[in-house]
Order: C-alpha cells, then structure tokens, then sequence
C-alpha cells in the first residue's frame, strides 16, 4: 500500500494540532473529493470525523489510502486529482483544502457510450456519455419530427390537389348536364311547335274539306252549270278535285304534313278513278253501248 506523501502528513499536523486553535474549534471534519476536471466539478468520495488528539501520520494513511482506492478504478495511467478540505466547528465554510495526486490503476482506460463514443471511466465521464447520448436521441427526434412534418404537409399538397382536381370535374359534369337539359328542353319545344304545326295544318285541311261544297257550288254557279242539289259531300269534293291544276295540288300538298300528303294523293287518285268510269259510264250511255267490264 502506498504511503502518503510527507507534505500531506505535514500539512495535516500543522492544521490539526492544538498550537492552530482558531475561535472556531479545532478541526473536526476533513472531507475527500476526486476532482473530475478543469471546470471545478468535484466528486465526494469520503469524509473522516477528526477526533480530539487524533495522530495525523495516522489520518493521513487512512485518507491516502481511499483515495489510493479510487485510483484504481480510473483510467490506467491517467493522473487523479484529489483533495482534502478541512472544517472546523465553529465556522460555515471550509478551514483549509490540500491537493495531491494519484495514478490511476484501473483495468479500464475508457468507457463506451451507447452512440459509439466513448470517454474516461468516470462518473463525469459517465454523465457526459449519458448527455451525448440524450442529445443525439434529441437530434433524432427532431429529424423524425421534420420528416413526419414534411410528409403531412405532402399528403397536405396532394389532397388539396386531388380536391381541386374533383371540383374541376364537378364544374364540368354540372355543365354538361345543363348542355344535356338545354338540349332536351329544345328538342321538346321543336316536338310542341311541330305538334303545333301539325294541329294547325289538320285544322287547315279539314276547313279545307268542309268548305269544299260551298266552293263547288259557287264554283259551277259562276260557270253557269246546273250542279245538282242531290250531290253527296263525297261527289262535291270529286268534283272539286278534278277541277284542280297540277300548280294549285302542289301548293295544297306543301302546307300538309307528310302523311296528310299521302293521305291527300290517294284520295285524289281514288276520285279521279271514279269520275273516269262515270265518264266511260255517260259515254256509253250517249251511244247505245254497254259500259266496258273490267275483264275487257
């Protein structure tokens, strides 16, 4: 076991023998610390009560060999600072402080952080690794955060777009079935003004129809023809058609629809039938003949 050094063992018996007596007492405490750097932080390692009349070869070996102790768990090599501070009784603050050092002995000269790095084999060393190794898990933290924020905001991006995008398919659907409801309304009003037109044209021909005896009797009236009052409605109308141009059917056939036009052609041509065998009929009828059959 290493001896402690004279000047510590000088330094403690001047301090605590009765010749150093202050209105404070005598010394009655000495404390250990292990001085963990340049920055004044100190580790408390031990404390020793001084009894009255106590040797001080004698305390100093017991305080020189806790701090041998520590040494040995720290860094090999590695020169340990430590120091004793005195206090006496009757005073708040320390007497009198005495530093030495020691060698460290320790099968470990440094320690591994859970980053990968790695620092002196102390509590400081320790408590520094501990605050990296926060600091890092800080850092990444806040990576994740921004990454996750710019991710939202994407999705943010992307949803607005795809909204938009929707609106603008709305907009369009909506005018194209406005387009689609214009057209059917105006196909709707051409059917009505066609239906319109047809009644209207109906209406014509059969003001046409029923004024055709009153416009045959004053037609053969104004020619001076006896036109018999015996004649039937459907003689009248006969009568009248054949007195028709080709000028005069072609304008009536232009104000009547399609199937009236039909309609009109065959009656025509069922009067024109029948006013060409009442002729062949009268004919015969003048020269003493019978009427040809429809065989010959």
């Amino acid at each position: 076991m290493p001896a402690p050094s004279d000047r510590f063992v000088q330094f403690l018996q001047a301090k605590c023998s009765n010749d150093n007596l202050t209105e404070a007492g005598p010394v009655s405490l000495i404390v250990l610390f292990h001085d963990a750097g340049d920055d004044g932080a100190q580790e408390r390692l031990d404390t020793f009560p001084v009894a009255e009349g106590a040797a001080a070869a004698e305390l100093a070996e017991n305080i020189w060999t806790r701090a041998d102790e520590d040494a040995q768990a720290r860094p090999r090599g590695a020169a340990q600072r430590y120091q004793v501070d005195l206090f006496r009784p009757g005073s708040e603050g320390r007497d009198a402080a005495f530093g030495f050092l020691i060698r460290g002995r320790g099968p470990v000269t440094r320690i591994e952080g859970p980053a990968g790095d790695t620092d002196a084999p102390t509590e400081r060393g320790a408590l520094g690794l501990a605050l990296r190794a926060l600091s890092e898990a800080n850092r990444q933290l806040h990576v994740q955060s921004e990454s996750t924020a710019g991710m939202l905001a994407a999705e943010l991006v992307e949803e607005r777009r795809m909204r938009k995008q929707l609106e603008t398919q709305q907009r369009s659907l909506i005018l194209q079935q406005n387009e689609v409801l214009d057209t059917r309304a105006e196909r709707e009003l051409a059917l009505q003004r066609e239906a319109r037109r047809g009644a209207r044209d109906d209406r014509l021909f059969e003001g046409i129809v029923a004024l055709v005896p009153l416009l045959v009797s004053e037609f053969f009236r104004a020619k001076g023809l006896n036109v018999a009052q015996t004649h039937t409605r459907d003689a009248a109308v006969g009568t009248f058609l054949s007195t028709l141009t080709v000028e005069q059917l072609e304008k009536i056939a232009c104000v009547l629809q399609p199937e009236q036009t039909t309609f009109f052609i065959e009656m025509y041509k069922q009067f024109r039938a029948e006013q060409v065998a009442r002729d062949a009929e009268v004919t015969a009828h003048k020269v003493n003949v019978d009427p040809p059959t429809a065989t010959e």
